[in-house]
């Protein structure tokens, strides 16, 4: 009996990334991306069927962005680097983290990304 594989294109329903996924049987895959998990349900045809995302550690609940034109008068104690990994997904945001994202929300420096993106799969 000859194992039939596919490799499928799947859009992350969270942040957009497209990832490749190598299916051989049908059941449940998983993708790590970022610091979430894309959950996959696979049916007997090998057809992606279903696309869930599985939250790990403190999400933000929405997409944000930095205003260039404000991130100047962002605090001197904030470390921006950490930021930007922390909005895209990078790491996970830690206590002080939210914090000090809710402040730079309040400042203006960050704001909801005007375009969010939804998951599909190719």
């Amino acid at each position: 009996m000859e194992v039939v594989k596919r490799v499928v294109k799947i859009t992350c329903p969270y942040c957009g990334r497209i990832h490749d996924l190598l299916i051989s049987e049908h059941g449940r895959y998983t993708v790590e991306c970022g610091n979430h998990t894309i959950v996959i349900y696979v049916d007997e045809d090998l057809m992606v069927r279903d696309v869930q995302v599985a939250l790990r550690g403190t999400m933000l609940p929405f997409s944000l962005e930095i205003d260039d034109k404000k991130v100047k008068h962002a605090p001197s104690f904030v470390n921006m680097n950490r930021v930007k990994k922390i909005i895209s997904g990078e790491i996970s945001a830690t206590d002080n983290d939210m914090l000090v994202i809710d402040m730079l929300i309040q400042l203006g420096i960050l704001k909801r990304k005007r375009e969010e993106r939804g998951g599909d799969v190719e």
